[in-house]
């Protein structure tokens, strides 16, 4: 991945708007992988999306998730995996 600069963290939909659940990390396949594992642990039924903050980590950027938390017909929630979502 060559967005190393680009700082994420995964957020839960809420009500009115999404609610970071981990810390802010850059943008790598491990990062990915280890949010799954947070997630895989987390309650099913809600939507997980990987989104994009500023560097400082204080403000979510603006659109839409980098990634969403998909889960394929006949897999349990802990077994699902992240799509990129569409630009």
């Amino acid at each position: 991945m060559s967005r190393a600069k680009t700082m994420v963290a995964v957020a839960v939909a809420g009500g009115k708007n999404l609610t970071r659940i981990t810390s802010l990390r850059p943008l790598t396949d491990e990062t990915l992988a280890s949010f799954a594992r947070t997630v895989a642990k987390k309650a099913p039924g809600r939507s997980y999306h990987v989104v994009e903050f500023s560097e400082r980590g204080a403000q979510r950027k603006k659109g839409d998730p980098l990634y969403t938390w998909h889960v394929g017909e006949g897999f349990e929630h802990g077994d699902g995996w992240w799509t990129e979502t569409e630009a």
